[in-house]
């Protein structure tokens, strides 16, 4: 890219991004996987301690979830794993 000044990946894969089934991911730096790896799990770890849930990272703007009752958090959350369910097999 000409920000990092390294070799444009998809300009050498005739436009296509580098995938699995179209090879390509030689051409990517290790140190971008590690790093990814690496930054993901660091939120995942300092996310919000001990009890919380799995990908609860206490991201809410405009105070939808917190200061409701129980029966409504289970019913917000029931409904976002099933849009997420339902954006997966779409």
């Amino acid at each position: 890219s000409k920000a990092t000044g390294s070799a444009d990946i998809i300009a050498n894969q005739a436009g296509k991004a580098p995938s699995l089934l179209n090879g390509g991911f030689e051409n990517v730096n290790p140190l971008f996987f590690i790093g990814t790896l690496a930054f993901t799990a660091f939120v995942e770890q300092t996310g919000k301690g001990k009890g919380a849930e799995p990908g609860d990272l206490g991201f809410d703007p405009l105070g939808l979830y917190y200061g409701k009752t129980e029966d409504v958090k289970y019913s917000y959350r029931l409904k976002e794993l099933n849009n997420g369910r339902l954006a997966m097999i779409a």
